[in-house]
């Protein structure tokens, strides 16, 4: 179940990737707040460091099956992630962010169809 959260192969549509972006978000936001609570704990660095990179795998996952259901290659994630740190770009990075939301997938088969997660928007997703 937790697979899904962290494998890059297959697509994605805009309702499962929004809800699943949404819930990640949350159980980390959590996460950091127990983590700020407990705060001068042994080891609590390493803890920290653990959830980050966990964190940062499960949202390139998503967005790369996103990428995916709109037929372009997850590789477009590195340019992107430099217009997020490049100040005059930085619109460019807002912008991509909320097209992955806004935009429909291709319709029918794609490059990317091996795992389809491509189901009607109409249906509830499988958010785990």
């Amino acid at each position: 179940m937790l697979i899904k959260f962290f494998s890059f192969a297959g697509r994605l549509n805009r309702l499962s990737f929004l809800l699943r972006i949404l819930l990640i978000q949350v159980i980390f936001i959590i996460i950091y707040l127990i983590i700020e609570i407990i705060n001068n704990a042994p080891g609590l660095a390493t803890v920290s460091y653990f959830t980050i990179v966990i964190h940062s795998v499960s949202n390139l996952s998503l967005i790369t099956r996103r990428l995916h259901d709109l037929n372009v290659t997850g590789w477009v994630i590195i340019p992107l992630s430099l217009f997020k740190y490049t100040p005059p770009l930085k619109p460019l990075f807002y912008i991509a962010a909320l097209l992955l939301v806004i935009l429909k997938g291709t319709d029918g088969t794609n490059d990317y169809d091996i795992y389809s997660v491509n189901i009607p928007e109409n249906n509830y997703p499988d958010i785990c």
